[in-house]
């Protein structure tokens, strides 16, 4: 099961909304943060952030080098601060809670879909446009994958939870039978 980074990731996330706030660039942030993301979701990083051979101003340095040029000072600061803390692994989930702020900003609803399997794009395509029809057009949805789902689906819409997967189904089998 993943580790739940949300309250180590909160307040990087909040932080870095307020200085892209003052700083006017809250959509330019949101998208370099997302390219930032995109490369830590690759092997090599991942090995390269945990590797216990190298400094935190090693592992700085290299992932500097790794990413594009147009990323801004605050996402570079970000992850100075992050590699500095030991907290690289939060990125991720500094960008979702980052996104979800600024969708609170634009009043738009973010949906997270988080599946034991990466979908098809037809497959993908269909789940969208239910959920688009039930929340609005106006909705962000995010798919991810978790394999210790087992099998179903999780929807997270703000902080409202539909767990239909079959580690959910588990677990609340497992909370009756202890009461």
């Amino acid at each position: 099961m993943k580790k739940d980074l949300s309250p180590i990731a909160r307040p990087y996330a909040n932080a870095l909304f307020l200085a892209a706030l003052d700083a006017k660039q809250e959509s330019e942030t949101h998208n370099h943060l997302e390219a930032v993301k995109e490369i830590f979701n690759h092997k090599d990083v991942g090995a390269l952030i945990s590797s216990p051979e190298l400094s935190k101003k090693e592992i700085l340095t290299k992932l500097f080098t790794l990413l594009p040029k147009e990323v801004n000072l605050l996402v570079r600061n970000l992850l100075s601060t992050l590699s500095t803390n030991d907290r690289l692994e939060a990125l991720e989930e500094i960008f979702r809670i980052y996104d979800q702020l600024l969708s609170d900003h634009h009043n738009k609803q973010n949906i997270d879909v988080v599946m034991p399997i990466e979908l098809d794009k037809n497959n993908q395509d269909k789940v969208e446009e239910l959920l688009l029809k039930k929340y609005g057009e106006a909705a962000t949805l995010h798919f991810s994958v978790d394999k210790s789902l087992i099998g179903g689906i999780t929807i997270k819409v703000d902080d409202e939870v539909l767990d239909l997967s079959i580690r959910g189904k588990v677990q609340k089998l497992v909370n009756e039978l202890n009461f």
